[in-house]
């Protein structure tokens, strides 16, 4: 049996449920919550001249590791002065890069090693990507020059804008707000200051008039496709998850869709990626983005394809239809425990 690592905080879903199919299987499987500080016993790393380089971490060493969430560490388990706690997160941080580092050159294998997973995250390798591959994707500008924000608004009426990256504020009354993408015309444009338009860089993309979208999953050299449906005229389907607006469909992505998703993680270097594709009313596809740690619970609930299995026998060994998945896990539940759609 394998011994596999799971970088990631161990309520995060996703890596939950693949631990789960992993141990069913019997294999065992340890968390690393990168968010603590290294402190306590149980992260060693033995080096000698005279011998190759051992990393333990938790007393033990793993067959296989799952980078699913690394975060920089933002809290410690002992007691640390105000004045200390930078120079504690600064060198846990460092001490993370080295490990992680050192595991991807090890024996260990690893589902999606950091460094393509940083490179694959950047949204302007990723259009570049693209460019070398002959995947279409819309006219893009990423930019904080207020020049060439408005004439490319201007030239294109309207404009889809969305973040480089996610971000979430945390609101007074507890709730919270999620950056989506949204959509911005000549008009608006002309009202905003520059001072606005600089505040920082921001991704401006030709509006595509969809017919739907499509959230495509690679593991390894299997892709799996959802077709998403959303409200006429509404450019981001995140908003309508959970409600009756949205709906899913299980679809066979065509050849060539399926060809440029395992082009793009050929290209990065990636085991498992998740993109977004939306679709004209002509049947003509456009990417709009790759993420290496992206959801497919979502998918495989709506669809009932095997991503948890998959993603499972990547990490474990052998073929994944000995592996159970989301549904599997769902029937033996407990009703607090269940997972749902969203």
């Amino acid at each position: 049996m394998t011994t596999v690592l799971i970088v990631s905080p161990p309520e995060d879903t996703h890596a939950m449920l693949t631990a789960w199919s992993l141990e069913q299987k019997g294999h065992t499987v340890r968390f690393w919550d990168t968010r603590d500080a290294v402190q306590g016993r149980g992260y060693s790393v033995n080096m000698s001249s005279e011998s190759p380089t051992q990393v333990k971490i938790q007393d033990t060493e793993f067959d296989a590791a799952w980078l699913r969430r690394v975060h920089w560490p933002s809290r410690t388990q002992v007691e640390v002065a105000k004045v200390d706690s930078k120079y504690v997160f600064d060198e846990s941080r460092k001490y993370f890069d080295n490990v992680i580092e050192r595991l991807s050159r090890s024996s260990c294998r690893l589902l999606n090693p950091r460094a393509s997973t940083i490179r694959g995250e950047m949204k302007i390798e990723q259009l570049n990507a693209c460019h070398e591959l002959g995947i279409k994707f819309p006219e893009t500008l990423i930019s904080s020059d207020p020049g060439e924000i408005r004439a490319f608004v201007r030239q294109h009426r309207t404009v889809a804008v969305k973040p480089i990256d996610v971000h979430t504020w945390k609101l007074p009354d507890g709730g919270s707000l999620m950056t989506y993408t949204n959509t911005i015309t000549a008009a608006v444009i002309d009202g905003m200051s520059d001072e606005s338009l600089m505040a920082c860089p921001v991704i401006y993309q030709r509006c595509i008039q969809k017919a739907y979208d499509v959230r495509v999953v690679a593991v390894g050299d299997k892709v799996f496709a959802c077709r998403l449906d959303t409200p006429a005229g509404t450019t981001d389907f995140r908003p309508f998850q959970g409600t009756d607006e949205l709906t899913f469909s299980r679809m066979d992505a065509p050849v060539p869709m399926v060809k440029a998703m395992l082009s793009l993680t050929n290209h990065f270097s990636l085991q498992l990626a998740s993109s977004d594709f939306v679709v004209d009313e002509t049947g003509e596809f456009y990417f709009l983005d790759l993420n290496p740690g992206g959801a497919f619970l979502f998918v495989e609930f709506h669809t009932r394809y095997p991503i948890t299995a998959h993603v499972a026998a990547l990490l474990g060994g052998g073929d994944p239809e000995e592996y159970q998945g989301l549904h599997a896990y769902n029937e033996f539940a407990t009703a607090e425990n269940v997972i749902g759609a969203v």
